[in-house]
Order: structure tokens, then sequence, then C-alpha cells
């Protein structure tokens, strides 16, 4: 658990705190723009890509390691949750999915000692839905007024 929070400290730092992080922002933000105040969006792109697969690589020692087993699948029961807690925190938002990842799991283990466990999944999702009938951006998202309006 340690080294998972020392982990997201560590990318927010990146992302919020460093020049890196305000080329990836400025990047995502409007590629164009941030192309014409002189920043090269392949080599942001490239550079996140490594920074991906790196903590990818860390996620797959720590998941093998809690384990202690290791294979090529052994990530494969938590693409679906990892995917829905991105989407309930916001897209972009790294403390939106550090919340929705403490109420999934909060959610998971409380549903998984007094429900039957047939209905864990049922029960998260059935909650993401709800929630993002509320908050169709996540839980800590931004709104994009230009895409919402059919802008580019």
């Amino acid at each position: 658990m340690i080294a998972a929070l020392l982990l997201v400290v560590t990318l927010a730092y990146l992302i919020y705190r460093t020049s890196f992080g305000r080329r990836v922002r400025a990047v995502t933000d409007n590629e164009r723009a941030a192309q014409l105040m002189g920043i090269n969006p392949n080599l942001v792109y490239m550079q996140t890509y490594f920074l991906a697969g790196a903590l990818a690589g860390a996620a797959g020692v720590l998941v093998g390691l809690a384990f202690n087993s290791i294979n090529f699948v052994m990530g494969e029961p938590y693409l679906m949750f990892g995917f829905a807690i991105i989407i309930l925190g916001g897209l972009g938002s790294i403390p939106g999915a550090l919340l929705a990842s403490l109420i999934f799991g909060m959610v998971q283990t409380l549903s998984i000692a007094y429900l039957p466990s047939g209905l864990t999944d049922t029960i998260i999702f059935a909650a993401l839905f709800l929630i993002l009938l509320i908050r169709p951006h996540g839980l800590m998202g931004k709104e994009h007024a230009g895409l919402l309006r059919g802008r580019r």
C-alpha cells in the first residue's frame, strides 16, 4: 500500500509541479496550441507512453508480490475495475481516480462481507451508472464546455 501511495504521489508531483507535467497538460488541452508554443507533441507522447509502461510494470510487480505469482494474464481481472475507476473519478483527474478507487474498494469489500458474492460486480457497476447519471464528467472531472456544445 505504501509503494502504491508513493507512486501516486510521485505521479501527481510530476504532472502538477514540473515542466514535463506542464507540457503534458498543454498537449492534452490543445495539441495545436502547444505545438505553436514550441512543444513537440510526439516527444510528449513518447515520454508519457514510457511513464505509463513504467507504472504498469510497477503495478505488475506489486500484484505479483501480493499474490506470490506472476503470469501474463494476472492483471486481467482488474481491467474493467480500472476503467470504471477512471471514468468515475473523471478523465485526467489523479485525485478523482484516487477517490474513486477508495470508494470502489470500500463498496466491494462491504458487499462481499454482507451480501451474496455474485452481487458485488452488479452493485459496483450499478453505482457507477447512477453516479454518471448525476455527474456525467465523473466525481472530480472538469466539464469541457466546448465539447459539450459540439465544438472541437
